[in-house]
C-alpha cells in the first residue's frame, strides 16, 4: 500500500506529490544534506489515496499567481486505477 505526501514551496509557488518511499520524500521529512542550507518548505500527509494528496495540491495552487504543480519525476510509483485526477498524472514508467 502506498502512502503520499505533498511538498510545499511558498516561495517558488512549487508543489509536488511524492509517495512515501521516494528518496526526496522520506516519509514527508525530505532530505537532509549538512552541505546544503535548510529549505523552508513544507510536507503535507500522510494521505492513503493520491486523490486526497490532490486537492492538498489543488488547495494549495488555488492561493497562488502562478503555480508549479504536478508530480515527483524520481518516484517510481504506480497509480491505482480510479476517477481522473485534478491534474494530469505522469505516463508510465
Amino acid at each position: 500500500m502506498f502512502t503520499f505526501y505533498v511538498f510545499h514551496d511558498n516561495a517558488t509557488s512549487r508543489a509536488r506529490i511524492h509517495e512515501g518511499q521516494c528518496d526526496h520524500c522520506n516519509r514527508g521529512r525530505g532530505v537532509t544534506r549538512p552541505d546544503l542550507p535548510p529549505n523552508p518548505a513544507l510536507w503535507s500527509g500522510h494521505f492513503d489515496t493520491i486523490e486526497a494528496a490532490e486537492r492538498v495540491m489543488v488547495a494549495f495552487a488555488a492561493h497562488k499567481k502562478n503555480p508549479d504543480v504536478g508530480y515527483c519525476a524520481a518516484c517510481k510509483w504506480t497509480l491505482q486505477a480510479g476517477e481522473e485526477p485534478l491534474i494530469p498524472r505522469p505516463g508510465p514508467r
